[in-house]
């Protein structure tokens, strides 16, 4: 479940992080970084102009994608961190807790060959 750390004035948005390969990677609205597990250790970070980070990371054929509130869909590559993926959505991308039967909760997929991004109202299938 996301959660708000700080002061009403400013806060930063904590998503949940996604264990792989013996890395997690973790997202804030500011940025989001992978640590080895479990030295604890910095492997890289990434932060971006295209907006704040607003859905939790999935990890599909060694890329790292995350959603974007500009509606960007970034990738890095796992274990550098290099920036593979720069795609607009079209729409806001988010994963916030809805707390109701009738609104699941989002995020980014993946499955057979697809990758799915929900954007606002609509939801995106990229072939990857």
């Amino acid at each position: 479940m996301p959660h708000r750390a700080g002061s009403s004035a400013i806060s930063t948005l904590i998503l949940p992080p996604l264990w792989q390969n013996k890395t997690a990677f973790v997202v804030q609205s500011s940025g989001m970084k992978a640590v080895a597990i479990p030295s604890g250790n910095t492997i890289w970070t990434a932060t971006s102009t295209k907006g704040s980070y607003s859905t939790p990371p999935i990890v599909v054929n060694g890329v790292v994608y995350v959603g974007m509130s500009s509606g960007y869909l970034l990738g890095y590559i796992w274990n550098g961190g290099k920036a593979v993926v720069s795609m607009n959505m079209g729409y806001p991308t988010s994963a916030y807790e809805t707390g109701g039967v009738g609104s699941p909760e989002s995020g980014l997929g993946a499955g057979q060959g697809i990758l799915v991004v929900p954007a606002s109202t609509h939801l995106i299938a990229l072939q990857h």
